[in-house]
C-alpha cells in the first residue's frame, strides 16, 4: 500500500512539473512599438490600427535557450473581441502597440523561465502562413529574447505576470516581394544547365 501511494505521488508531481505554466502580460510599450516599412531604406512608421490595415501580432515560446523559430510555438491566451486563443491579437487602440491580456506557457517549474518571439503580419489573414504565402502582405519577426521568469499562477499566493519586456525598438514588418519574372527565368535557365549536365 505503501508503495502504491509514493508511486502515485510520484506521478503526479512529475506530471504537474511537466506542465507548469508561466504566464505573461502580452502587451508591448511605447520602447517596444511593431513598424512598417515599404523598403529596409525607408524611415518605418508604426503600424496603423485594425481598422485601416488588418494587422496583428502573433506571441511565441519555447524553452530557455532555443535558437531554431521553427521550435517556437504559440502561446495560450484568453478569446476576447481583440485576441484569439493562440496568441494572436490586433492593433484596436493605439497605432504599433498591441495589448492580448494574459498569456500562459508551458515552463519546466511554476513560474520558469521562457524564451520568446513575436510575428506580425498585415492583410487581415488569420495567420502567419496565410499572409506569408499571399506575397503582398508585410510580414516580420522580432529577434529572440528570454525572461528569466514568469508569473506563477500556481504559487500560494500567486504571482502577477510577468512583463513581456519586447527587444527595444520593436520590430519591422516588410513586405515580401513576388519573384520577378527575371528571377525564374533565371532558376528555369539554372535547371535546364543541370539536366544538360547530367545527361
Amino acid at each position: 500500500m505503501k508503495r502504491t501511494l509514493i508511486a502515485m505521488i510520484g506521478i503526479v508531481a512529475f506530471a504537474t512539473g511537466s506542465f507548469a505554466q508561466g504566464t505573461v502580460v502580452f502587451a508591448n510599450t511605447a520602447a517596444t512599438t511593431v513598424k512598417i516599412a515599404n523598403t529596409p531604406d525607408e524611415p518605418p512608421v508604426n503600424v496603423g490600427l485594425t481598422a485601416d490595415s488588418g494587422a496583428y501580432v502573433q506571441l511565441l515560446w519555447a524553452p530557455l535557450g532555443t535558437t531554431d523559430l521553427n521550435l517556437f510555438l504559440p502561446v495560450a491566451t484568453q478569446v476576447t473581441q481583440y485576441t484569439t486563443a493562440n496568441g494572436i491579437t490586433d492593433f484596436h487602440a493605439v497605432p504599433g502597440l498591441f495589448f492580448g491580456g494574459v498569456a500562459t506557457v508551458n515552463v519546466s517549474t511554476p513560474g520558469g523561465g521562457v524564451a520568446l518571439v513575436l510575428r506580425g503580419w498585415t492583410g487581415g489573414f488569420d495567420s502567419y502562413e496565410a499572409a506569408l504565402g499571399s506575397q503582398a502582405a508585410y510580414v516580420g519577426y522580432s529577434t529572440i529574447w528570454e525572461l528569466a521568469s514568469t508569473g506563477n499562477p500556481v504559487g500560494i499566493p500567486p504571482t502577477v505576470p510577468a512583463r513581456l519586456n519586447a527587444p527595444a525598438g520593436g520590430f519591422v514588418l516588410h513586405i515580401v516581394p513576388e519573384p520577378t519574372s527575371m528571377a525564374l527565368a533565371g532558376l528555369g535557365a539554372a535547371a535546364l544547365l543541370i539536366f544538360r549536365r547530367r545527361k
